[in-house]
């Protein structure tokens, strides 16, 4: 069957099938996962030992929630941390390191910062990457399955009302 042969009804479903999937991809972008979007004891549960460990060390030093003064932070280290992107820069009480919207301050070496944060970008990493491919899996059934069914239904009419015509 080419494209020109096509009957009315099957290109109403067609057309009906893009904007649907124009709707859910726009739903889709969205509420596309980012790094905020992950819960941090979601976090903690996939950080190896001592990653959590220094965290928690970390916590201790303000452990009322409040963030860390603004003389232990450089200048600049408000602007640049972001959950995706933790910054660590030393200050007089040690470095600083950005774990789910609170600056922690954790005193370690260069050897385990640098071990923590390669933790904290493969657990993030993974992650997300696991909360996206679920998000699209989702989009995709969202998009097949009414159209299947509007497809199914709409065969089987026609086969119905077939039924009912005389034979010529």
């Amino acid at each position: 069957m080419t494209f020109k042969r096509l009957n009315g009804w099957l290109r109403l479903w067609i057309v009906l099938a893009f904007f649907w999937g124009t709707l859910v991809a726009s739903f889709g972008a969205l509420e596309w996962p980012s790094s905020s979007s992950l819960n941090r004891f979601v976090i903690l549960e996939k950080l190896d030992q001592k990653s959590v460990e220094i965290i928690a060390g970390g916590k201790s030093k303000y452990s009322s929630g409040t963030p860390v003064p603004p003389d232990d932070l450089p200048l600049n280290l408000r602007e640049k941390a972001t959950d995706a992107n933790p910054v660590s820069a030393f200050t007089p009480k040690g470095r600083v390191f950005r774990f789910a919207g609170e600056e922690l301050v954790v005193s370690v070496t260069d050897a385990e910062m640098e071990a923590l944060l390669r933790n904290y970008d493969q657990v993030l990493h993974k992650l997300l990457m696991e909360k996206r491919l679920a998000l699209v899996a989702w989009l995709l059934m969202l998009w097949v399955v009414p159209l299947a069914i509007i497809g199914v239904a709409a065969f089987s009419i026609r086969w119905v009302y077939d039924g009912f015509k005389s034979p010529r």
